[in-house]
């Protein structure tokens, strides 16, 4: 189901309206390439993203991690050993950023450990929000840019755990 027009998917990514081309013909574009309209407007939300607008980024983690219930969360407990993967290929650099993802993992293991259910806290969603977007390879900066392929993904888990606090940092027995 596509989105509406303008709103924000979990990747963060600006929906176009359905059944519209950006530009052009449909047929005009190359494979796998986006339309020009979509690019516009990808581009201009990595710019806001790195602008440090909270309000934006905010947005954007709200929109993220709407729907996010307990199946994601145990889902994301299937998936630890990916984030640590993600780690070790890591270049120097970014220990804020790998500080912060243990800690919300270790909160998400304690609510998994004391069987959470729906509906979630809105601190775990937005931990398997950020933990997802972690784990994708091809967001808003793909992570595969030298030096700078990990800087939304840093902005986004700096956030969600500057929103939370020490909800993040909690027991598992709290849940």
């Amino acid at each position: 189901m596509p989105l509406p027009e303008n709103k924000i998917d979990d990747y963060g990514h600006i929906a176009q309206k359905a059944g519209v081309p950006s530009s052009g013909e449909a047929g005009d574009r190359k494979p796998g390439r986006q339309p020009a309209g979509n690019q516009n407007s990808e581009h201009d939300l990595t710019v806001r993203l790195l602008s440090g607008d909270m309000e934006h980024i905010d947005g954007i983690i709200l929109a993220g991690s709407a729907g996010i219930g307990a199946k994601d969360l145990y889902a994301m407990m299937r998936e630890r050993e990916l984030i640590e993967k993600k780690f070790r290929a890591m270049s120097m650099g970014y220990h804020e950023l790998k500080y912060q993802i243990r800690e919300i993992m270790r909160t998400l293991e304690a609510a998994a450990l004391v069987n959470a259910t729906d509906p979630l806290p809105r601190c775990l969603a937005e931990g398997i929000f950020a933990a997802q977007y972690l784990l994708k390879e091809d967001d808003l900066i793909p992570d595969t840019l030298p030096g700078v392929g990990l800087a939304d993904d840093a902005i986004l888990v700096k956030r969600v755990v500057a929103r939370h606090g020490r909800e993040l940092v909690r027991s598992g027995r709290d849940f």
